[in-house]
């Protein structure tokens, strides 16, 4: 996403990714011929099987940067490799585009809108706080007599006037 905000990625975000990149590298398997040299069959269908089993791995909650950045390469692979089968097979499968935002079907206002319920949500609980703070620790403003006073106020104008 461009702008200022980050991208937030959740689990779905990247099971999307994973779901979009394994159907392009399906469709490229598909178009194989037998054109292709030994060493660029056993390569790709290293890849692939790779590229499968990441595509295949459930993202969970925790580690979903780490996946998007594989993701990523994945995606950057596969366009070299779909480059390299085109040159001796047809390609017919969509050619994958790395440089594609892989969260760009997340419109910029609901991002806004989910930053500013963050925002809310830190403000309220920052109140919370300050409340049961105020209530656990209660301050205490104990009046000094007035003759107190009066003796700091001359005491502090000697102080002053040496």
């Amino acid at each position: 996403m461009s702008g200022w905000l980050p991208t937030i990625i959740y689990p779905s975000t990247v099971a999307n990714a994973q779901t979009q990149l394994l159907a392009s590298a399906n469709g490229t398997n598909d178009t194989l011929c037998t054109g292709l040299s030994t060493g660029l069959t056993t390569g790709w269908n290293s890849f692939y099987a790779a590229l499968s089993a990441f595509c295949k791995e459930d993202p969970g909650y925790f580690g979903l940067g780490t996946m998007m950045d594989q993701l990523e390469s994945y995606q950057t692979n596969l366009k070299a490799w779909q480059q390299s089968i085109a040159k001796a097979c047809p390609a017919t499968a969509p050619a994958i585009n790395p440089n594609n935002e892989i969260n760009a079907s997340t419109p910029a206002l609901l991002s806004l809108g989910q930053w500013g319920l963050y925002a809310i949500i830190a403000v309220a609980g920052a109140y919370v706080v300050g409340e049961v703070v105020s209530a656990v620790v209660p301050v205490e403003r104990a009046a000094l007599p007035a003759k107190h006073v009066k003796g700091a106020a001359k005491e502090a104008r000697r102080l002053v006037m040496r």
